[in-house]
């Protein structure tokens, strides 16, 4: 039987850099460098006010089992429609859910009741639907790792409804609870450990839980949001991945909003630095507050330009052609690496297509490998599947060993042969990158596709955004901000509650109420201005390439199309010029109005007769390469009271990262 997989890794959680306090960081006065905003997006983001209280025992108790008729071929006849969490397992006479889930160390004999709180501090967040108790639903391609090798069904009813840890039981999310919410039936989620708790949450690191003694992520719950494949119109034909990250962008995934018990998140907001991985407050004081979630995305090149290549097409011989070498291709060398091919690879024909599953390039892994024994556990340790070979400027051979793992199937490593201190890691994906035949040294990049560095969730953070008013007469009104992510910078204050209260004149000028000082010439606004994180960003692959000399005319000639004026115009290139000097050449695009509606709605109580918004989107190139332009780009009028609104962001860097001279 297919191992039981290993836990969820804390990347794919999603947890990153963040702080207790959620108050807005005000922006420097004009003219000086502004407070550094971080590289990287800050993903663990608590909202007090946001909050679930679960109950004891009534919302642990004939829960729906969905499974049954959401995927009726897996689970009908192996699950029943209805089930509780009210199990003790290690029969110590605690219930394990009121033990974990709800910190009580009491039998209901002495407390049959009790309530528990949890604040929400993370939304939308992705996992691959194959790592839930739930799988990829009817309408997915292919099913996920290990089910094929379930005829007991074990692995598909293992753990629904159970909050307890022993060997090998830390693999899925699982459903526990249910909870009514204004009459909408929750489904509450929970799984107690992070992969790299074994090994004091490192990042990079792939470990077991250890002892189990910490379990990092009791205290969480995950509210589920919404499922892939589960119906025709949910993102049907995804693949059924467990290994799938943002190179799978299509890849089959559940939706969930994540809470932290509040009285965890209290205690450890009092609760002094630790350096101590043992300390029951060390995770969140050092992991979750001070992990990042990037917020950029590379261009990934022609895949011959590096080796390994960062693109490799087809790499995996198909089974009809058994061991037969192949170039390009990962080739076994021996009976152990056949049969360990076979087991990733030949038996999964609905994920690994000879034709079209190719391996892009997600991170580099420095540590040593540990390399499985021919018999034995293999949880942990990586399986040799052959070798590979690329052709260097000089038509030299270069031979990479490639590896996976039962945790990570979908995953490889390839280690050059001669330099074991360092692995490239791979995913798979079905997305086709351009191939050049050979390698010319002096051909310019053709083409360029986007692949994000990070896992399943990102953000970006939008560079100064700046909303011009100009009403038909003085104004008196408030502009309130809706993120999809934080607001890092404001100037004038932005008040979390009310917004801005300004006053607004027909020249564009604006007076903040919230300074709360007598009116002075000085304290006039050109501009309300912000810096956001904004997550979950789509970013078109269309645009132009410019060389950087030339943005300004190119790019003050389509603001001007879209409805911008002189000034408005003059503002941008004065603050994004001198940020762009650090490449020859820029991708430029433009991220389409509805999205930044969405991600960055504005509500006016007074509305504009007139909303003029555009973000641009830079990303540096050290070469030009070729990429077409946008279908149209929206035009507006200006009539009536109008609202101007520009910003943009660096891919790859922060708002304010870059040393302006």
């Amino acid at each position: 039987m297919w191992p039981i997989i290993a836990a969820l890794i804390s990347s794919i959680l999603g947890f990153g850099a963040g702080i207790f306090s959620t108050s807005i960081v005000n922006t420097s006065p004009p003219g000086t460098t502004p407070t550094p905003t971080p590289y990287f997006r800050a993903c663990y983001n608590p909202q007090p006010d946001i909050k679930i209280t679960l109950k004891w025992p009534d919302n642990f108790q004939s829960l729906s089992d969905n499974r049954v008729t959401l995927n009726p071929d897996l689970f009908a006849g192996k699950v029943p429609n209805k089930f509780n969490s009210l199990k003790d397992i290690d029969k110590d006479g605690i219930f394990d859910c009121k033990k974990y889930s709800m910190n009580s160390n009491t039998t209901d004999a002495l407390v049959p009741n009790l309530e528990r709180t949890f604040i929400q501090v993370r939304t939308d967040l992705r996992i691959a639907s194959c790592k839930t108790d739930e799988f990829a639903g009817p309408f997915a391609e292919g099913l996920c790792p290990g089910i094929e090798d379930d005829p007991d069904g074990y692995i598909l009813a293992r753990h629904r409804g159970q909050c307890y840890w022993a060997e090998n039981w830390y693999a899925d999310l699982r459903k526990i609870a249910e909870v009514n919410i204004n009459g909408q039936i929750k489904e509450i989620f929970w799984n107690p450990f992070s992969h790299n708790v074994g090994c004091n949450y490192e990042q990079d690191k792939n470990c077991d839980p250890g002892d189990g003694k910490n379990m990092n992520l009791k205290d969480f719950i995950y509210v589920l949001t919404k499922r892939d494949a589960f119906d025709p119109d949910s993102n049907a034909g995804c693949p059924a991945l467990w290994d799938a990250g943002s190179t799978n962008e299509n890849a089959c995934s559940h939706y969930f909003d994540v809470y932290l018990a509040e009285d965890v998140y209290l205690a450890a907001a009092q609760a002094p630095p630790t350096n101590d991985p043992n300390n029951p407050y060390y995770f969140i004081k050092n992991i979750l507050e001070n992990c990042k979630e990037q917020s950029h995305y590379t261009p990934v090149p022609d895949s011959i330009l590096d080796i390994p290549p960062s693109f490799i097409r087809h790499p995996f011989l198909p089974a009809s052609l058994g061991s037969s070498p192949q170039a390009d291709k990962i080739n076994p060398l021996n009976q152990i690496q056949r049969t360990n091919y076979n087991y990733y690879i030949w038996s999964k024909p609905k994920i690994f297509k000879a034709d079209s599953t190719n391996l892009v390039k997600i991170t580099e892994d420095q540590r040593p490998l540990d390399i499985c024994p021919p018999t034995g556990s293999k949880n942990a340790c990586f399986d040799p599947l052959g070798t590979i070979e690329f052709r260097n400027e000089e038509g030299f051979a270069v031979i990479f060993r490639v590896y996976s793992q039962v945790t990570a199937p979908q995953t490889f490593y390839l280690q050059e042969s001669t330099d074991s201190t360092k692995a490239h890691v791979y995913m798979i994906t079905q997305k086709e990158l351009p191939q050049s035949d050979k390698h010319n040294p002096t051909l310019q990049l053709k083409s360029m596709e986007f692949i994000s560095q990070n896992q399943w969730t990102w953000a970006t953070p939008w560079c100064k955004p700046a909303i011009y008013l100009y009403p038909e007469t003085p104004t008196t009104l408030t502009v309130k901000l809706t993120l999809d992510g934080r607001l890092t910078e404001s100037d004038p204050s932005y008040d979390e509650r009310k917004g801005w209260n300004i006053i607004a004149y027909p020249d564009g000028k604006l007076f903040s109420s919230n300074d709360q000082r007598p009116l002075t010439k000085d304290q006039f606004y050109p501009y309300l201005y912000y810096e956001a994180d904004i997550q979950g960003v789509d970013i078109p692959k269309k645009g132009w390439v410019w060389p950087a000399g030339e943005i300004d005319s190119r790019l003050s000639s389509i603001l001007s199309q879209i409805g911008f004026n002189q000034q408005e115009i003059t503002d941008f290139m004065n603050y994004w010029l001198p940020r762009l000097k650090g490449k020859p050449y820029y991708f430029v695009t433009l991220i389409p109005p509805d999205q930044i509606n969405q991600k960055e709605k504005l509500e006016f109580s007074v509305a504009p007769d007139s909303l003029i918004r555009v973000r641009v989107v830079f990303e540096g190139l050290d070469a030009p390469i070729s990429i077409n332009p946008p279908e149209k780009i929206e035009k507006f009028t200006r009539r009536g009271f109008v609202a101007a609104d520009w910003g943009g962001t660096i891919l790859g860097k922060s708002c304010s990262d870059i040393s302006v001279k």
